[in-house]
């Protein structure tokens, strides 16, 4: 497990929260700030599962650069916070460890559609990150500056290209949510992966339902440091729950894989593996049902924050 390297006064703020509330009333706090850019599509573009992960590592090398040059305090014209945790210290380091050897995940997630003209990027920011979104907003115009003005030049056209060009920004918005109104549970529904899903050890996915279910748990009470909160999770309790829950493949698991390369190791490869899933869930308790339906908002299984486990729920 990687130590922890967040910024001291984040790793207080998420060690003790000061509040205790069951898992199932973590909907009625749940911040988020969904932030959507759309870009008008170089011609050149590949489509693929690398994409959000691409857009994620340059977002990080402009909130680098914001941190380093302190721009950030003049922005917000706020100097008496000097010294404090940066939009690259919440988004980006690892964090408090709670539930014994569990980082406090990351409080964002980001995913891509690609279309035949436009590409739609949104980042979603939880909780206390939400702070930091005109950071988020204004390093993403970084990403797309020449390289001259301290840009990114834009992104990578192709999984293995060297080849980049800026993406010509078409609109920007953000949307504040304040709680996250829960549908009315549902004992059977169908759960559609969207972007691959990380499972098992090193993405190797060996079917294993229960403990996918039991570390979206975790993902969902981890989470919820950032909200303030301190939803104290029974392990054996949770995975027998975990256990009850029935999942039928409608089609088989569908294996993905794609490369991700970071400049800080130029001449190594980052070999990335996930799996498609299409399932129909029979009998899922209701205690479970929060925490599928708040996955939805993010994500499940591992490298959430690259944009993978994004799912849709919908009727059988």
């Amino acid at each position: 497990m990687r130590l922890a390297d967040g910024h001291p006064l984040l790793a207080r703020v998420l060690d003790e929260p000061p509040l205790t509330v069951a898992l199932a009333d973590v909907p009625a706090f749940w911040r988020r700030c969904n932030i959507t850019f759309v870009f008008r599509r170089p011609p050149l573009l590949e489509d693929g599962d690398w994409l959000p992960a691409a857009i994620r590592g340059a977002l990080g090398r402009q909130l680098k650069r914001l941190a380093e040059t302190r721009e950030w305090w003049e922005v917000q014209g706020a100097p008496e916070r000097r010294g404090g945790p940066s939009a690259l210290d919440a988004l980006y380091r690892n964090h408090a460890v709670f539930a014994e050897t569990r980082h406090v995940p990351k409080p964002f997630v980001i995913g891509c559609k690609v279309r035949a003209e436009r590409v739609r990027v949104r980042l979603s920011l939880f909780g206390h990150a939400i702070r930091w979104r005109e950071d988020v907003m204004r390093a993403m115009h970084g990403v797309m500056q020449p390289r001259q003005a301290g840009g990114e030049g834009g992104i990578a056209l192709r999984m293995r290209g060297r080849a980049r060009a800026p993406w010509p920004l078409v609109d920007a918005w953000w949307q504040e949510e304040a709680a996250f109104p829960l549908p009315p549970p549902k004992p059977s529904f169908l759960l559609v992966s969207r972007t691959p899903v990380v499972a098992g050890v090193e993405g190797k996915y060996r079917g294993d339902m229960a403990d996918l279910w039991f570390s979206l748990v975790m993902r969902v009470a981890g989470l919820a440091r950032w909200q303030g909160l301190k939803a104290p999770v029974d392990e054996a309790h949770w995975r027998a729950l975990c256990r009850r829950v029935k999942a039928e493949h409608l089609h088989p698991p569908r294996p993905s894989s794609y490369v991700r390369r970071s400049r800080r190791h130029p001449l190594r490869d980052h070999h990335m593996r996930g799996v498609r899933l299409n399932l129909l869930i029979r009998d899922c308790p209701r205690e479970l049902w929060p925490v599928f339906a708040l996955g939805v908002t993010c994500h499940m299984g591992g490298d959430a924050a690259l944009g993978h486990g994004r799912y849709i729920i919908g009727d059988p």
